[in-house]
């Protein structure tokens, strides 16, 4: 494919909007069809002909021109993060990185995973083997990613990163921003910890992977029972609490029943030495006559 990247840019230079075309693009491969759908960013993701300055230009015009060119499928139901993720794109790797960044950007909420053998684009990415400051972009775009597994073995992320030689840094970063991802388990039932161990027979660097790993585990597990006995904690002591309220409530209760009666008894004795009083005045006034 020999497009003219040239005209097309001052295309859309002078016609912005025409960024997001839809257009038919002959003989496309990978394709039974003599025709299929595609866009300028699909198309220039795939031309490898190109230099990647170029593609790199003229994608950051199409993106910012029209922003919605990043969530456009082509014909075979693909978005251009993963055409942009693609190895045999043949980009430079700090054009790609640039590039996909913009891309994964303006549309991280990508999640139609049939659009890609059910691969989130950060499992694609990693398993592309992009680079860490990519991973880490697309990690700190969309953070929910790293709780995406692929639809078929269900393996997340994290699981990508402990099958293979991988840096503790970015697994440190994985289990920063998801915490249960260490004990999560695979379709056939493996952890992160299985998987290092495994590749760990392979790559002795992965060993460390393992003790970082099993460190994590067990202070996360610890934070969890610190925090389930202090949710224990709470509930006891608000149980207490209600307990003591209701024990005074009815000490307030009974205290006044008693002090009604009290005032009775009181009342009673009063009007007993009134009596007498009067009595009395009446058996003087009787003597005195």
């Amino acid at each position: 494919m020999a497009h003219n990247w040239k005209r097309i840019e001052t295309y859309i230079r002078n016609n912005p909007r025409e960024a997001c075309m839809r257009l038919f693009e002959k003989g496309a491969p990978n394709s039974s069809n003599n025709n299929i759908q595609t866009t300028f960013l699909h198309m220039l993701l795939e031309d490898t002909s190109v230099p990647s300055e170029v593609r790199l230009n003229v994608g950051m015009l199409i993106l910012y021109n029209c922003p919605e060119a990043a969530t456009l499928k082509d014909g075979r139901g693909v978005l251009p993060i993963y055409c942009a993720l693609e190895r045999k794109n043949n980009m430079q790797i700090l054009e790609r990185e640039r590039l996909a960044t913009k891309i994964f950007k303006l549309f991280p909420f990508c999640t139609d995973l049939e659009a890609a053998a059910e691969r989130h684009p950060i499992i694609v990415a990693l398993d592309e083997r992009c680079s860490d400051r990519l991973i880490y972009a697309m990690m700190e775009i969309y953070p929910q990613s790293l709780r995406i597994a692929n639809n078929r073995e269900k393996w997340l992320p994290i699981h990508y990163v402990c099958n293979r030689k991988a840096k503790p840094e970015m697994i440190e970063r994985m289990l920063k921003a998801y915490p249960d991802s260490v004990d999560m388990e695979t379709l056939d039932g493996k952890t992160p910890l299985s998987l290092a161990l495994e590749s760990a027979v392979q790559y002795n660097e992965n060993y460390r992977l393992v003790v970082l790993l099993n460190e994590f585990r067990q202070a996360h597990l610890m934070q969890i029972q610190q925090q389930q006995q202090q949710q224990q904690e709470m509930q006891q002591a608000s149980a207490n609490a209600n307990a003591n309220s209701n024990s005074n409530a009815q000490s307030a209760a009974n205290g006044n029943g008693n002090g009604g009666g009290g005032d009775n008894a009181s009342q009673e004795n009063e009007n007993a030495a009134m009596m007498r009083d009067i009595h009395e005045i009446q058996a003087r006034i009787v003597g005195s006559h």
